[in-house]
């Protein structure tokens, strides 16, 4: 996870690159923190390659443990979401690399390892076409199929809202076997409990100290 400033500044880089191709017009708002990445309750996933420690993805999570989500604030959501604890996935980018579909897989697999650690209800996203595919692929319903959301999370762009029933994941998984082993199995690679609750401002200590698996 995002503990320094200076990680902070190569995650806006990426997300620069990321979001050029597919939304090119919003792209360069997003070079610098936004106030979302500094605010209590948010988790900044990282993927970096092992051979060297190149960031190949990132993403982010929010959680309304200490103030409202964005889609709490935009969107009028149904009932079912009332006092429940929620999060919500966003920012996800990947460099263009033959291996980005395994790195989008890890970094979702991240976000719902972090979900179930803070026993989080629901998980929303904000997701333009064909991005929704993705999430939709991985067990994500629409909160209002068919309609579309101008949210600041998806660069006011017409996107679905989607969420993801955490209480549901056993049997999501038993309907969908292709992703047991994606969800459920242990990966020494992505490594979230050991930094779920450190501060983001919190120095990484020294490489010489750092395991030989990096961090997702």
């Amino acid at each position: 996870m995002v503990r320094t400033t200076e990680q902070l500044e190569e995650v806006c880089a990426l997300r620069v690159d990321g979001y050029s191709k597919r939304l090119p017009d919003y792209a360069a708002a997003l070079g610098h923190p936004e106030p979302e990445d500094t605010q209590p309750g948010t988790f900044i996933f990282v993927a970096t390659r092992i051979s060297d420690g190149r960031l190949m993805g990132t993403s982010r999570l929010l959680t309304n443990i200490d103030v409202p989500i964005e889609l709490e604030s935009h969107v009028n959501l149904p009932d079912q979401f009332d006092g429940k604890l929620l999060a919500q996935g966003g920012r996800l980018s990947v460099v263009a690399d033959e291996d980005n579909g395994t790195v989008l897989k890890l970094l979702l697999k991240a976000m719902h390892s972090c979900c179930r650690a803070l026993e989080v209800s629901y998980v929303l996203v904000a997701a333009e076409s064909p991005r929704d595919r993705f999430f939709k692929g991985f067990g994500f319903r629409e909160v209002y199929p068919g309609q579309r959301f101008l949210v600041k999370s998806a660069m006011c762009h017409p996107a679905s809202v989607l969420y993801f029933d955490m209480d549901r994941t056993e049997q999501f998984l038993a309907n969908n076997r292709q992703h047991l082993a994606f969800l459920k199995t242990y990966c020494p690679d992505v490594q979230t409990f050991s930094s779920l609750f450190a501060s983001w401002i919190t120095p990484r200590s020294s490489e010489s100290q750092a395991p030989p698996l990096r961090s997702v």
